[in-house]
């Protein structure tokens, strides 16, 4: 089971470090703003999609085979879900917490 702290903690520790640039925040967040985005389009099509199959399921006119649903399927589907909501969450904290710092940094050496 992942440990759903360790991607936070590793991107918190890298951001709040007295080491890392100002450009180098900048970058991760922008990163994190893009991974974000791209999970986010990624979860309405996943989202769109199992609502295209819950109507094609009704229809039985369309002799759907109810194994393409399967309780393993199920299962990994809501997996993935969730594991993409805690990246999505732990990207949008690192933004964040990148841009926190960004608007904080009084010294310009790290530039």
């Amino acid at each position: 089971m992942l440990n759903h702290n360790a991607i936070q903690n590793i991107l918190f520790e890298k951001v709040d470090s007295d080491d890392t640039s100002k450009e180098r925040l900048k970058t991760i967040r922008t990163e994190s703003e893009n991974l974000c985005e791209s999970i986010e389009y990624g979860l309405f099509a996943i989202g769109k999609m199992m609502e295209h199959l819950g109507y094609f399921a009704d229809e039985e006119k369309q002799n759907f085979n109810n194994k393409a649903l399967d309780n393993s399927t199920v299962r990994q589907l809501g997996g993935l879900i969730q594991a993409n909501a805690y990246l999505l969450n732990s990207l949008r904290n690192s933004a964040s917490n990148a841009d926190y710092h960004l608007n904080n940094m009084r010294d310009e050496s790290h530039v």
